[in-house]
C-alpha cells in the first residue's frame, strides 16, 4: 500500500483519519470531501508528493501545523469547514521555527 498514488475516499462519513496514512509518502492525490472528518493526523505535513487534497465538506475545525510542510504547488480545497485555525497561506507564515 505504501506505492498507492491516488485514494478517493469521498462521501464516506469517515470521521477520522489514520495517522498510518501519513506514511503512504508517495499519495499524490487525498480525497476525502463530504465526510464527518472533524481532526486531520498530526503528520499530514509528511505527505510531500501530494499535489491535490480535497478535505472540503467536513467538520474540521483545525488544520496541523504540518501543513506547511506540503508543497507550494498543492491544490487545496478545504471550504465548507469551520475552520478556526490557520488555513495553508497563513500556516506558511508561520515562524520557521514552527514549520521546519
Amino acid at each position: 500500500m505504501l506505492t498507492l498514488r491516488h485514494l478517493l475516499l469521498y462521501s464516506n462519513q469517515l470521521v477520522d483519519l489514520p495517522t498510518s496514512l501519513c506514511l503512504i509518502t508517495g499519495l499524490e492525490v487525498l480525497d476525502v470531501h463530504k465526510n464527518m472528518i472533524t481532526v486531520l493526523p498530526l503528520d499530514m505535513g509528511k505527505l510531500t508528493a501530494l499535489k491535490k487534497l480535497d478535505i472540503s465538506e467536513n467538520k474540521i475545525i483545525e488544520l496541523p501545523i504540518s501543513f506547511c510542510e506540503l508543497s507550494d504547488e498543492i491544490t487545496l480545497s478545504c471550504g465548507r469547514n469551520p475552520l478556526e485555525k490557520p488555513g495553508i497561506e497563513q500556516a506558511r507564515q508561520l515562524e520557521d521555527v514552527d514549520c521546519h
